[in-house]
Parts: structure tokens; sequence; C-alpha cells
């Protein structure tokens, strides 16, 4: 306890009660103490003399100051005289609960902590305990309004369904997530965005307990400094998407029920679980998803279920992994890889399962496709900005015994179809923006030569 006559020292500058553990209130009248400049701790005590009011007139205080026992507020009015927002030296700030049996209305929590709103210029802020579902406006509608923010810690807010609106922190660097060990926090939360923070470095994560539990989808964005791991246990995480994190390196966590995968522009990612959904954007990270795909296809055949796969803007990639792509693929979706475009063109695409196969935006290819280039088991095809392009070449299609539907778009050089016919199986055949011209078939025993011409004015038409 501290003296109980402490109001009387006027004079007062300097308290530290760092490490008075034992110390459950303050005593009365400190808002008498108006010269104070630093105080790193003040404990709410359940009395109008010693309650939060009492920190109204000290506008003086500095550096760092930790509140605790925010519980014994009663109601928005006593937290409001306490004028946070005064206080503009503070730049490190504590927002503390202790944890409690008491029954918690979440709306009076939310309106309490509403009016301690700090001044714009907090570097950093702590909150621990905080009792409400959602966080005050000031902290999740006027996130703009810390700009100097660099470092959020939030512990033990287990009742909370949404968190702050992180990404107007451009300033955020640290975002440190702890001490779980209560209940589950955010344990309703279903979705979480991060976008924008191009300070952000770390996200600091208890590894010992599991959070966000019904999590289904995470989205990482434009953190472009951002390094580590993401939380270990996701267990309800079905799609996860990571674009612009440059210095992103990390580990998936364990999502066992993960089916979209959505990556651009990462470093790098190690990932232990199947999908059913991939989108690898970026160069310095397909390597690395298509290695741990042909070693899922080895090892791991019974779990891997990939059905859909998208390869886009990685000129660096000029092959597939030795173990080749899941049988389990259905889609597939290549654009912008002309090293790879090259590969296929040359050695062909093996993938025995494939039903759908798109591939956009191939330079300095002149003729396509080469015989046996394309897997006979797909029954849709689509060719998209093959801007060289020149002739379509129907003898790489003759084996395309299951193909349904073609469609050619944007291919601006186009105009030749060479060898003998389309495969009769078409049903569908689309063509826009290519300036093709039929060409003389040669003569078709088989009966085939009306399809050809049907299909060879309907081109003239388009």
């Amino acid at each position: 306890m501290l003296p109980s006559r402490m109001h009387d020292l006027v004079n007062l500058r300097h308290l530290d009660i760092e490490g008075a553990s034992c110390l459950k209130e303050m005593p009365k009248g400190f808002s008498k103490l108006k010269n104070l400049n630093f105080l790193n701790h003040y404990i709410v005590g359940k009395h109008e003399e010693n309650g939060i009011r009492e920190l109204g007139t000290l506008d003086s205080l500095q550096g760092s100051l930790c509140i605790a026992k925010l519980e014994n507020i009663n109601n928005s009015s006593e937290a409001l005289e306490a004028k946070m927002g005064n206080k503009k030296h503070i730049n490190i700030l504590t927002f503390k609960w202790l944890p409690g049996s008491d029954i918690v209305d979440f709306q009076t929590s939310r309106d309490i902590f509403n009016k301690l709103q700090p001044h714009g210029d907090l570097n950093e802020l702590s909150i621990v305990g905080y009792r409400g579902e959602t966080f005050p406006d000031w902290l999740s509608l006027g996130c703009f309004s810390y700009g100097n923010m660099t470092k959020l810690s939030l512990s033990r807010c287990t009742n909370c369904r949404q968190l702050p609106s992180l990404g107007q922190l451009s300033s955020l660097k640290h975002l440190e997530i702890s001490e779980l060990d209560q209940e589950t926090p955010f344990k309703s939360l279903e979705s979480l965005t991060f976008e924008s923070l191009p300070s952000w470095r770390e996200w600091l994560f208890s590894d010992e307990f599991d959070a966000f539990p019904q999590l289904k989808k995470l989205s990482i964005r434009e953190c472009s400094v951002l390094t580590g791991d993401l939380p270990n246990h996701l267990l309800a995480l079905e799609q996860l998407s990571i674009v612009e994190c440059e210095q992103l390196a990390c580990s998936l966590p364990r999502v066992p029920r993960l089916h979209q995968l959505d990556v651009k522009s990462v470093y790098h990612i190690r990932m232990e679980e199947p999908l059913h959904w991939v989108v690898i954007e970026g160069t310095q990270l397909v390597n690395s998803i298509l290695e741990w795909l042909a070693d899922n296809q080895s090892t791991h055949l019974q779990c891997l279920v990939i059905r859909n796969l998208t390869i886009s803007n990685c000129p660096e990639i000029d092959s597939f992994p030795e173990g080749g792509l899941p049988p389990s693929l259905t889609t597939l979706w290549i654009k912008n890889c002309q090293k790879l475009a090259r590969y296929i063109t040359s050695n062909g695409l093996q993938c025995q399962g494939l039903a759908c196969l798109i591939l956009y935006s191939w330079d300095d290819v002149k003729s396509f496709p080469r015989e046996g280039c394309l897997p006979a088991s797909h029954w849709s095809l689509y060719l998209g900005e093959f801007l060289t392009l020149e002739t379509l070449d129907c003898g790489g299609l003759q084996h395309l015994t299951s193909l349904k539907e073609l469609t050619i778009e944007y291919c601006l050089k186009l105009e030749n179809i060479t060898q003998e016919k389309l495969p009769s199986s078409i049903t569908e055949l689309h063509i826009k923006d290519s300036p093709l011209r039929r060409t003389e078939p040669s003569k078709d025993p088989g009966g085939n030569m009306n399809f050809f011409f049907d299909i060879a004015e309907s081109m003239t038409d388009c």
C-alpha cells in the first residue's frame, strides 16, 4: 500500500512503482499530483477518490503508462473523466483488465473502452484482458488516426469476435497476440484480413494455444517486410491468400481443411497439407510449390486431392518437376510463363486426369499444338492471347477424342488451320478477336468434311 497522504506531495514529478505486485489500488486524491511527469502504473480503485477519473488532471504524464484493473470502472462517464486524449506525451500505453468470474455486459465494456480513447500520436498500444465482443470505434473504425503506431499487442481478448482494422495502421511493425491462457480467443472469428501494412515485420503469436478456432479465410496482402511463420493451428481454415509479401518465408500452419491457396510475390513457403485449389503467381515461390506437388505425388499420393492449379506470371519456371503433376488435377491454368510454354510445346504436358486446360498469354509460338503435346483426357481447351500464333495445327488435336469445347480468343495473328480437321468430338467452338480464315482441307473419306466446313464458315463470320 502506498502512503495514504501521498496526495500531499504536490510537487512530485516521478513515481515508479514497477514490481509492486502486491499493490491493489492507488491512494485517494491522486488528481492533486498535477506536476507528475512519470507514472508507469495506475491501478484503478473501486471508490470515486481512487478511480479512473483521478487521472483526468494528470496531463503532464509522459513516456509509458499501464492502467490496470479497468474492470473497476462502472460506466462510460467515469472513463470519459480520465481525459486520456489530453495526455499527449504518453507514447506507450497499456490497458489491462484482470480475469474474473463476473457477468460481463459486452456493450458496457465497449462503451467504457470507447471513452478511454488515447491521443493519435501513440507509438505502442497493449490491450490485455478486454472483455467486450468488439473493439471500440477509435480502434476499429478510426485506426487511420493512429498513423504513428508501430506496435499493437492483444492479450486474452477472449470474447472478441473481430480484430481492429489493422490495414489502417500504416506504421505498424509488430503485431503480437499472446497470453492465450484462459479461454480460446477470437472463438467466433471466421474471416481475417491484413492489408497494406508496409512496416509490419513480424506476427508474434503464442504457439502453445489454439486461437481462431472458427477462422475459415485468412488474407495477408501488401505486407512487404513481413517475415516469420503463421499461427500453427488453424484447424478450420479453408482459404489462404498471401499476396505481395515479398519477404515472407514461412511454413503453412496445420490446416487440414485448407482447399484453396492463393500466393503472389512471396519469397518462400513450405506446405504439409493437401489442397484442392492452388494459385501461384510470382517468381520466387513457384519452384517450392511445384516441388511440394511432386513430393506429395510420390510420398502422399493417397491424400493428395488437388483439383485446380493456376500458374501465373512466373517467367523463370522452365519445366515441371520430375514427379510431374498430381493425377487428381482436373483444371490447369498457365498464364504468362514463357519458358514453361516453350517446355510444354517441346516436351508435351503429361497429366492424365486433366479435364480443363487454359493457356493464356503465350509468346514466341507460331504454330500450336504440336502432335502429342497435349494430354488426351481433357474435354475443354482455351487458348487466349497467343500474340504470335499464326497457325492452329489440327494434327496436334486429333488424339483429343474427349474434347468438347474449344475456345480461341485474342490471337491477333491466327489466320490458318492446317491438317485435315478439328476433332469430331467438339460440340462448342468459340472464336473471338482472331482473324482466322478457312484453308482447304484434305479429302475426308470418313464423312467429317461438312463438320470442318461448317466450323470454317462460322469462323469467317466472327
